[in-house]
């Protein structure tokens, strides 16, 4: 079972002294649109070039592993929650001990009729970056896969 945590404990956490990092696994157009400030970006789902529909990144945990230790507290997050649930487990079944969700993700968690029942970060009024640095981005942290 993962931990979930709300937006607000994320926030802490963040700014505390246990180490935390957060993970979005948004696209990246969603990425630079905006995220929690030092937020590092691994999509869970890319657009596949020949139907143009969304599919699992093959590339997603060989770039997480490359990135992060086993060890390291990670915050999970998403736009409203199942993307990051899904990749927390994943993490989760490879070793990854220190994994939780941001529940209500970046926009909130949303019920069947669209009404948002968990505020997201956005919605709080959360400080909100929007660059794509190196180092963040998916790019370079994919670069540094391919490298290794």
């Amino acid at each position: 079972m993962i931990d979930e945590i709300t937006p607000q404990e994320a926030k802490e956490k963040l700014s505390g002294d246990e180490g935390y990092r957060y993970l979005d696994v948004r696209s990246v157009g969603e990425f630079v649109q905006g995220h929690p400030p030092g937020a590092v970006n691994v999509p869970i789902l890319e657009t596949d070039p020949e139907t143009g529909m969304m599919a699992p990144n093959e590339q997603f945990f060989k770039v997480v592993d490359a990135n992060f230790s086993r060890d390291d507290a990670i915050i999970i997050g998403c736009l409203y929650g199942p993307r990051a649930t899904r990749a927390a487990q994943m993490l989760d079944e490879a070793g990854f001990s220190r994994c939780v969700v941001m529940r209500g993700g970046f926009g909130g968690e949303r019920d069947p009729a669209g009404e948002i029942i968990n505020v997201g970060w956005k919605g709080l009024g959360y400080q909100i970056e929007t660059d794509n640095p190196e180092g963040n981005s998916y790019e370079s942290l994919r670069n540094k896969l391919a490298a290794s």
